[in-house]
């Protein structure tokens, strides 16, 4: 059971206490009061001043992580290609004088013709860049894709907005007919990658 207390001690006792007696227990607790209350100030000023420079210099760590970029959200976000089920994007690039390359192999099971890829116009992108098909289509039929087989697909006047770092989102089209189907299927996909600076010597994929 819980003893009633007023002013720090039992509060049927104060009520017997004589009035000069009542004066004294109320001008002792206003003491051990104000003595918690400067002994709480102490102790804050004390973890300040033994902690205040470890807590300026984590500060300044930060300001300097952000100054340079790195609490950039692109610095933490993963890197992506998707077409679509069946044809993996195996590699990607992106250079900050216009060009990308994508690495695609044809999963499907059969062979995909009239193969055109589009990257449409975004946050990352200007206007509609297509990029064909540079190497492991047919010498002849730069839009097949025989089965399993690895292509590249590249393009130079890409109109990227961003420089060296960026991160690029862009949204591409996959366009295609299985075998001699007569039936043009068109995919989404998404290319998440950042923009590098174009090597003197070209591409390097």
């Amino acid at each position: 059971m819980a003893i009633k207390t007023l002013h720090g001690i039992n509060r049927e006792l104060y009520r017997e206490l004589p009035s000069w007696a009542k004066e004294a227990v109320k001008g002792a607790n206003r003491k051990r009061v104000k003595e918690k209350v400067r002994r709480g100030g102490q102790a804050s000023m004390e973890f300040l001043m033994t902690y205040g420079w470890a807590i300026l210099v984590v500060i300044a760590a930060i300001g300097a992580l952000a100054y340079f970029g790195v609490l950039d959200s692109a610095f933490f976000a993963p890197e992506s290609c998707m077409v679509m089920p069946g044809v993996g994007c195996e590699d990607y690039q992106v250079l900050d004088s216009g060009e990308v390359s994508l690495i695609l192999r044809n999963g499907i099971g059969e062979d995909l013709s009239n193969v055109s890829v589009t990257l449409n116009p975004g946050p990352s992108l200007t206007s509609e860049c297509a990029i064909t098909c540079t190497s492991g289509c047919p010498p002849k039929n730069n839009k097949l894709i025989s089965n399993g087989a690895l292509t590249t697909w590249s393009g130079n006047e890409c109109a990227f907005i961003g420089n060296d770092g960026d991160r690029m989102d862009l949204a591409l089209t996959f366009t295609y007919q299985k075998g001699s189907s007569g039936i043009l299927h068109r995919k989404n996909g998404t290319l998440v990658t950042q923009i590098v600076e174009a090597p003197s010597g070209g591409p390097s994929l």
